[in-house]
């Protein structure tokens, strides 16, 4: 993944899974991350984080 588009079909596909967990049971998710070859991280307007592979070394 990488590309504007695919992030953003990302982000969506997540947001759907997000709204389907049931929280009563599982609570809600601290936060939803997108992992890209990008070298920029950043948080979408929508909530999602965009976070490059390389940022989660050690």
């Amino acid at each position: 993944m990488g590309g504007e588009a695919d992030v953003l079909e990302a982000s969506n596909n997540l947001l759907k899974i997000a709204s389907d967990i049931d929280i009563e049971k599982t609570g809600k998710p601290a936060f939803l991350m997108v992992i890209t070859k990008n070298k920029v991280a950043y948080r979408m307007d929508n909530g999602v984080y965009v976070v490059p592979l390389a940022c989660l070394k050690n």
